[in-house]
C-alpha cells in the first residue's frame, strides 16, 4: 500500500475539489484528504485505498461521498472530478512534482 501523511496534510487549507452542487460548504477549514471507495484505487473491507487517490474535500462533500444518499454511479463521478482538479492542483502548487 502506498502510505504518504505528507501528501494527505496537504489538504489542509485547500479549497474543495468536488464540489457538489447543494452540498459543498465551501469551508477550507475543513478540507480533508478523501480516499477513493473504489476497488481498483487498493480500497477494501477496513482498508483505505492508496493514499495517491484522494480528493481534496470539505465535510460535507467529503460526507456525501462516503455516507450520503446519492447513487454509487453519482458518487464515483464527484468524486473523480475532485480527484482530477486535485491531482492538477497539486502539480501546479508543486506538492507534487515529476521528477
Amino acid at each position: 500500500m502506498f502510505r504518504s501523511n505528507k501528501l494527505l496534510k496537504s489538504a489542509r487549507g485547500q479549497s474543495c475539489m468536488v464540489r457538489i452542487p447543494d452540498i459543498c460548504n465551501g469551508n477550507n477549514e475543513t478540507t480533508v484528504a478523501a480516499h477513493s471507495n473504489q476497488l481498483r484505487h487498493g480500497k477494501g473491507t477496513g482498508i483505505k485505498a492508496h493514499d495517491c487517490f484522494v480528493a481534496w474535500a470539505c465535510s460535507d462533500c467529503h460526507k456525501e461521498i462516503d455516507q450520503g444518499k446519492m447513487s454509487k454511479q453519482d458518487k464515483q463521478f464527484y468524486w473523480q472530478q475532485g480527484f482530477e482538479r486535485t491531482l492538477l492542483a497539486m502539480l501546479q502548487l508543486g506538492i507534487l512534482v515529476v521528477a
